[in-house]
This record gives structure tokens, sequence and C-alpha cells, in this order.
């Protein structure tokens, strides 16, 4: 009888720490989703205030442009040119340089 007791110890034991592993493997993952989702979040408000400041700042450029200038439309599109060749920049390395930066920051993020 005792070894009965015994084993029957030793399981709820072992099933015990079962439990307690997932348990923490939850509240591991629970915490790793929260701190990436808190950033992602930071992260689209300041995109979304980055791409404002473009935005206005390049209407503000072309307009000084257009004054310099004495045109109505040179500035535009001398600031449409370069965000042409803004935009070509980063399609060019957007596989050397930005998806590894990226995939980088992520990884770093989430085991940190």
């Amino acid at each position: 009888m005792e070894e009965k007791s015994t084993i029957e110890e030793l399981t709820e034991n072992i099933t015990a720490i079962g439990e307690t592993y997932y348990k923490l493997a939850q509240v591991t993952v629970t915490e790793k989703a929260t701190v990436v989702g808190s950033i992602s979040i930071v992260m689209v408000v300041y995109l979304f205030l980055f791409l404002m400041i473009i935005f206005f700042g390049g209407i503000g450029l072309a307009a000084y442009l257009n004054t310099t200038l004495h045109s109505l439309y040179a500035g535009y599109f001398i600031v449409c040119g370069f965000f042409v060749l803004l935009a070509l920049i980063v399609f060019v390395l957007r596989k050397k340089i930005i998806f590894p930066f990226l995939k980088n920051a992520i990884v770093k993020q989430v085991y940190e």
C-alpha cells in the first residue's frame, strides 16, 4: 500500500510540474505578445506622424520653390521628383539593407 501512495504522490508531483511549466509558457508567450503589440502600436503612431511631417513638409517645400522659381508648378514637380528618386532608392536597397534591418529589429524585440 505504501508503494501505491508513493507512486500516486510522484504522479501528482509530475503532473503539477507539467502544469506549472505549461502556465509559465503561457505567461511568457503572453508577455512577449504584449511587448510586440505595444511596440507595434507605438511604431504605427510614429509612422503616421512621420508621414504627416513628410507630407506637409513636402507641400511647404513645393510652395516655397514655386515662390522662389516664380512658377505655379515647378516646385511641385521638383518635390515629386525627389520623392520618386527616394522611392527608387528604397526599392533598390530593400533586399540588401531594409529587409535585413527590419528582420533583425523584430527578432531583437521578440527575444529581448
